[in-house]
């Protein structure tokens, strides 16, 4: 059974489904879920499941662990990172030592995990705007991923400092292999470069991220590939292409995005033998599917549909105040600054602003949190608070978020999705629901590929996010998000992590 913040991204699709090859029981995994049944609350389960050595490392950022299985899917240790990290994204091998991607964090960093236990931690000072997506091994080292793969860099782990040098691709058994960079915002196809050789990914719909995640062993390679429906409700057929050394695309096999009980940033890993294998989160256990595989015409012989042909321009907005509706709408321009108002609040917060010390008690706080100055404005369940508001209630000794969604609290402050959309359009006479975002007195319904920035995406009953612009591996949106952001954040959506999420136009946003 779905879940009611599950969608059905592959409906209709022509792609065969795969099978359960294993199943972990939650008893033995000791994964947890949460906010699977919490109203206005995305539901959080393991972010990924990653090929390590003698097996694989599911990440669990509700426990702040992360598992570690061998070959048959078996819990064979744990490691405790739950002091060290606020959130894993993802986790390679490098030698005897695991190296875990926190990015979560208001500064992303890096975890290098001893066969021990023990952990040395360095920040990522890399100056972006959006945070890294991914870590990969490959035949030099390791590999610092951006946008879901669209760039790279080279780490130097050596030294008390993270060197990142940028590169175009990953080596593995002495092969070359990257993704061409596009040169439009929608497009139908992509070549992947195999040493000298090269071959063509190509999709009916927009084609999302192409991220590659491994070779064959024959010198071949495994890409992720997204086919994004630009429609009213975005739709994401995620699937695994596999390239010869030649770049003959030998096979297309589904991934199963519907069976998912809650979202996994990485889900896909290679086995022992070189073959994809799937995580799919279940309510009382792990999952792990074998791909179906087909011939690539079953992707490659769809009608194409028609995509824009426009670039969306970078808006380059500055800070000017929340501004409010009035009678009069917003320009997508001050809808993306009402946005970073919130993203860019730069508050110093003392002990009283970060911890309970005896009063609101039921109160969880965002675990980003630290006495002294903190950015953005916290992620409150149930609130609505204005930039301004924040700052003030901080200063006057003020909670800064909370996380629990037993209930909305008078004593902490900050806002959680649907509030932060309602300040963003404009709205100062009551907060909106994600429920009624998408009604026709807040709302109108926008049918894509285009969208403009200011726009929505919205999964009644779950989240909301704000779109701003279009990259190649997904949507740039600002989101408040819950654990483990705990805070409004600006970053690169996958397309899948907005899969059965519907676009909608504010009534106070400018056409």
């Amino acid at each position: 059974m779905l879940s009611a913040c599950q969608s059905s991204p592959d409906e209709g699709s022509e792609l065969p489904d795969g099978y359960v090859r294993a199943t972990l029981p939650a008893t033995e995994s000791g994964i947890e879920y949460a906010h699977l049944d919490t109203p206005e609350m995305l539901p959080v389960g393991p972010s990924g499941i990653f090929s390590v050595k003698d097996g694989y490392a599911v990440a669990d950022n509700v426990r702040g662990s992360i598992v570690i299985l061998n070959d048959d899917f078996k819990v064979t240790r744990e490691v405790n990172v739950k002091n060290a990290a606020q959130g894993i994204l993802s986790v390679a091998s490098d030698g005897e030592d695991l190296v875990a991607l926190d990015g979560y964090a208001l500064t992303p960093k890096l975890l290098r995990i001893g066969p021990n236990g023990d952990i040395k931690s360095k920040d990522i000072t890399l100056n972006s705007t959006a945070g890294p997506t991914g870590l990969v091994k490959d035949d030099v080292g390791m590999i610092l991923e951006y946008g879901g793969g669209e760039t790279l860099y080279r780490i130097d782990d050596l030294g008390a400092s993270l060197g990142l040098e940028p590169i175009d691709h990953y080596v593995w058994n002495g092969i070359a292999y990257s993704v061409d960079k596009p040169t439009e915002t929608y497009f139908h196809e992509r070549t992947v470069r195999i040493g000298s050789h090269a071959g063509v990914v190509r999709v009916p719909n927009h084609l999302g991220s192409v991220q590659l995640i491994g070779s064959d062993g024959d010198g071949g390679v495994y890409a992720l590939v997204e086919d994004v429906t630009l429609a009213h409700t975005i739709s994401v057929e995620q699937s695994v292409w596999h390239f010869s050394s030649t770049g003959e695309a030998l096979s297309v096999s589904k991934v199963p995005l519907r069976e998912r009980l809650t979202y996994v940033t990485q889900g896909v890993a290679l086995d022992e033998a070189g073959e994809p294998v799937a995580l799919v989160p279940q309510r009382g256990d792990l999952q792990f599917w074998s791909l179906t595989t087909v011939n690539a015409s079953a992707i490659t012989a769809r009608k194409p549909s028609k995509l824009p042909g426009e670039v969306v321009n970078d808006l380059g907005t500055t800070a000017q105040g929340l501004v409010t509706y009035n009678g009069s709408c917003l320009t997508s321009a001050q809808i993306a600054s009402n946005a970073n108002e919130y993203k860019n609040v730069s508050q110093p917060m003392t002990s009283n602003n970060v911890n309970n010390n005896g009063s609101c008690t039921s109160r969880t706080k965002p675990s980003y949190l630290t006495v002294g100055v903190n950015s953005p404005v916290s992620y409150d369940w149930g609130g609505w608070d204005t930039p301004s508001a924040f700052q003030s209630a901080m200063n006057a000794g003020g909670k800064a978020g909370n996380v629990n969604t037993a209930a909305t609290l008078t004593c902490s402050y900050g806002a959680d999705c649907s509030g932060f959309v309602t300040r963003v359009w404009g709205w100062s006479d009551f907060k909106r629901s994600t429920t009624t975002l998408d009604d026709a007195v807040n709302s109108t319904p926008v049918y894509g590929p285009g969208f403009l920035t200011g726009e929505i995406y919205n999964l009644a009953g779950s989240h909301t996010a704000i779109y701003n612009s279009t990259t190649p591996s997904g949507p740039n949106i600002w989101e408040a998000a819950g654990e483990p952001y705990g805070r409004v954040v600006y970053r690169t959506a996958s397309w899948s992590y907005v899969s059965g999420y519907s676009t909608y136009h504010g009534v106070t946003h400018c056409w």
